[in-house]
């Protein structure tokens, strides 16, 4: 497996298998060698996580003129990853050293600066690497930096822009030869049964696409606002909506119960991004009539699209109620976690370490450090789309309202799909980039599998075992891939009515 292949999201932060574009995409790819890092000195590494919304409106020539000057001043300062290049604004994942990172941050500030004519909401994350594992297995080997249509892709291609003759095209029945079977004319038949449902689904689909540039988007909640309002919302009138995919909320997420208050997050569980959309106006019921909807993701970059595409679900939504008589939902406050997962996880972690251990710790991380011990509501671990797989900064339990005010270590959110013990490494001990995560045989998505069961079952890429069985990701050794199976995978975390 290829670093670019290790998730199916769009978010640049999860560039995958869709990296691998055609010849034309990849003429605008650079790969860019790096001498090995050091095997120790983790500190002086980071992770660079950042986007930016901007309006590069003077045309394709600026997007062109900012990858040069992309890739020149990556190779300047010795630094790799993947960057995306759009008209609408730019998203990076980028590793180097640490003062390699903040020189890039400075140089990339002022050019933007430079092209806009004022301050950008640049956001950048600084990220540290995991002490379990070298340094060279948790840093980019090449660099690719592309130009894209979008900063992200909510929307599948054509779902914005289409020729209306292709609306019916799924509909128009296959004709086969007589030598065609009557197994393959019956899966046509239940193919175009699916097919009409598709159409109505895409055509409703189509119409929101179309009003989100319409709608400003949520509004951004610093980590220490998000817990206020959380904290003083009514369960039953809140709901929070993850918007990452299921191999992500499997090691970690949001569940805020407490004492006070209890409020339900809908885990979406999507394969990649551009399923978004679909899922969410599929489980409308569950959360568009709420009076408050948080919305989060691991770095605020897909909360950015995906907020504006749950306003025009809301609005569509009173208008119906309207015409039915009914009373709207008029007053619907849809808030994003500002910097999402990981700003975060920033702010609770530093806050709750020990004031010499946060001498070391980037300007950028210090500036909201106040050494006052503070509970969180995120459960687990944060998946991240680089070679660490997860990130290492964690809420202790006893700072996560779980109880246990003796324990040390972070609550454990994922389980194994065999036996169903509390797991949530998805390389088993080894680094990501030795390739030795189980997935699916049929469709490839990341699986947890404890120690235990890992030997007695044959994942996807490696040579078949005798007597061991192959392992899926649906039950009873299928694959559970809701585009197969026409289920809706959203799940519900909490108790709240």
């Amino acid at each position: 497996m290829k670093l670019e292949e290790s998730a199916k999201g769009t978010e640049l932060q999860c560039v995958t298998e869709d990296s691998k574009q055609s010849a034309a995409v990849v003429s605008q790819q650079d790969d860019v060698s790096s001498a090995t890092p050091d095997l120790d000195h983790h500190e002086d590494w980071r992770i660079i996580l950042y986007y930016c919304y901007m309006d590069l409106d003077v045309g394709n020539a600026a997007v062109d003129q900012h990858v040069e000057f992309q890739r020149d001043i990556c190779q300047q300062h010795e630094l790799l990853g993947r960057i995306r290049v759009s008209p609408e604004g730019i998203n990076g994942v980028l590793s180097g050293r640490r003062v390699a990172c903040q020189a890039y941050e400075e140089q990339l500030r002022a050019e933007l600066t430079r092209l806009i004519s004022f301050d950008t909401e640049l956001d950048v994350k600084y990220c540290k690497l995991r002490t379990d594992l070298p340094v060279s297995t948790q840093v980019f080997d090449s660099l690719m930096v592309k130009a894209t249509n979008s900063v992200v892709s909510l929307f599948e291609p054509g779902m914005l822009h289409h020729d209306n003759d292709n609306d019916n095209k799924s509909s128009t029945k296959k004709k086969y030869s007589k030598q065609s079977n009557r197994r393959k004319r019956r899966q046509q038949q239940r193919k175009d049964l699916m097919d009409q449902d598709k159409l109505q689904l895409d055509n409703h689909l189509r119409q929101l696409a179309n009003q989100v540039p319409n709608f400003p988007g949520a509004l951004h909640l610093s980590p220490q606002e998000w817990d206020r309002k959380l904290q003083q919302a009514r369960g039953g009138d809140a709901i929070l909506l993850d918007c990452r995919n299921v191999y992500e909320s499997n090691v970690g997420y949001f569940q805020v119960t407490s004492t006070t208050t209890t409020t339900n997050t809908l885990l979406t569980n999507t394969r990649k991004y551009s399923d978004l959309p679909k899922i969410l106006l599929q489980s409308k019921d569950q959360w568009a009539h709420k009076k408050q909807i948080f919305m989060y993701c691991t770095g605020g970059v897909r909360c950015e699209m995906a907020s504006k595409f749950v306003q025009a679900v809301v609005a569509t939504n009173n208008n119906n109620q309207q015409q039915q008589q009914q009373s709207p939902n008029d007053d619907v406050q849809v808030y994003q976690l500002h910097g999402g997962i990981q700003k975060y996880l920033e702010h609770h972690y530093y806050n709750n370490q020990p004031e010499q251990q946060n001498s070391s710790n980037d300007d950028e991380n210090n500036n909201n450090n106040n050494n006052n011990k503070s509970e969180g509501f995120y459960r687990g671990l944060n998946f991240v789309f680089d070679p660490r797989r997860t990130d290492p900064m964690v809420i202790p339990q006893k700072y996560n309202n779980t109880g246990d005010a003796d324990a040390t270590s972070t609550t454990c959110v994922g389980k194994c799909c065999r036996c169903g013990i509390p797991h949530d490494d998805y390389d088993n001990g080894h680094a990501p980039v030795e390739n030795k995560e189980a997935r699916c045989c049929k469709c490839r998505i990341l699986l947890l599998v404890c120690n235990a069961c890992r030997d007695n079952v044959q994942c996807w890429g490696e040579p078949e075992k005798e007597g061991v069985s192959k392992l899926f990701c649906g039950i009873d050794d299928h694959c559970g891939d809701y585009q197969a199976t026409g289920q809706n995978p959203v799940s519900i975390v909490g108790g709240a009515s």
